[in-house]
């Protein structure tokens, strides 16, 4: 699992890469496996694109990626560190 460590960013957008994939659904769950909405300070925009607004260490933690269509069902996951105080 990747990691990358961020200090005072306004806002992270994590995309889903997969453009080998045809996506069907959608949806990213957060730390605590909690599936993130469309509404919020973080929240599921677009094609599959995660926004975390005013990042903040409290953001810190896995973020997980699960997309399906017909054939199958990927999970992709990445740890995300937040360091520091703005």
């Amino acid at each position: 699992m990747p990691s990358r460590g961020f200090v005072c960013m306004r806002q992270l957008v994590l995309v889903f890469a997969g453009t080998w994939w045809v996506v069907g659904a959608c949806r990213w769950r957060g730390p605590g496996g909690a599936v993130i909405s469309a509404r919020g300070r973080v929240k599921v925009v677009d094609d599959c694109h995660l926004v975390i607004n005013a990042v903040d260490k409290s953001d810190s933690g896995n973020y997980t990626c699960l997309v399906s269509n017909v054939a199958a069902t990927k999970a992709v996951s990445v740890a995300l560190t937040v360091a520091g105080a703005c």
